[in-house]
């Protein structure tokens, strides 16, 4: 049985969720959800970018990094193909996606490259994509000064949950 810290071989679903996610969130923002790292074996920057079509291996690629983890960890050689199937739930709130990218972040960190690889890239587009979808993202302040009140004294506060 793991423990609540150990590194685990991660649920295809939610692989899934992080996937459908990040398309989701792309379509929404009109912005395809993409990313940068460096490649150590090219010694070049990539781009990549999350779509229907990309799936696959964009899914891949998470589940390679945290099998990577989980061998480092347990020594054992976990790994599994991985196909993108829509998530069983399409109902996930932007909340329940970012507990997602840090439970994922967790497992991954196990990797010495882990802050310089590309699911690490991967899960910081992912989490801006999702932090800009957050209800009041879009109308707060981008510039705080002196004169800058905050939401909440407003008329018409704009809360997350809808108080005042």
């Amino acid at each position: 049985m793991a423990l609540e810290d150990d590194t685990v071989l991660l649920h295809p679903e939610h692989i899934n969720v992080l996937i459908w996610a990040g398309i989701w969130l792309g379509d929404a923002q009109n912005a395809v959800l993409e990313w940068n790292f460096h490649d150590d074996v090219t010694e070049q920057w990539i781009t990549r970018r999350l779509t229907r079509e990309t799936a696959d291996v964009i899914g891949q690629m998470l589940v390679d990094t945290n099998a990577r983890a989980v061998n480092q960890e347990h020594g054992s050689d976990e790994l599994y193909v991985y196909s993108y199937q829509p998530p069983r739930h399409h109902e996930w709130q932007i909340v329940e996606v970012l507990k997602a990218i840090d439970f994922y972040e967790y497992q991954g960190a196990q990797n010495p490259d882990w802050p310089y690889s590309d699911a690490f890239f991967f899960c910081f587009a992912l989490r801006a994509h999702a932090i800009a979808h957050m209800p009041g993202y879009g109308t707060a302040p981008w510039h705080i000064t002196t004169e800058t009140a905050p939401a909440l004294c407003s008329p018409t506060p704009n809360t997350i949950d809808g108080s005042h």
